[in-house]
């Protein structure tokens, strides 16, 4: 069996590196922040249909992740980590 060793074993250590960083990466950008904003940020900037443009954000958030996740599975999620 694996032991919790074995999570943090010299092998192991750049797969480790690179998930904390995109982990952490993925926290610090905001996105979350910007999505559950955006309406309050538009108005503030003046936009005239700050619902539209929320919904723009979202429809560019679905997309990105629906080409990332299409990119992946083209190559691969082992050589990513590896």
């Amino acid at each position: 069996g694996s032991s919790l060793g074995d999570l943090f074993a010299a092998s192991n250590r750049r797969q480790i590196t690179i998930g904390t960083t995109l982990f952490f990466l993925q926290q610090m950008t905001g996105i979350n922040a910007v999505v559950y904003f955006s309406s309050a940020m538009f108005v503030a900037a003046g936009v005239k249909s700050a619902v539209a443009a929320s919904v723009a954000v979202c429809a560019m958030n679905v997309f990105g992740t629906v080409m990332a996740g299409q990119a992946l599975d083209r190559m691969g999620r082992k050589p990513l980590l590896s």
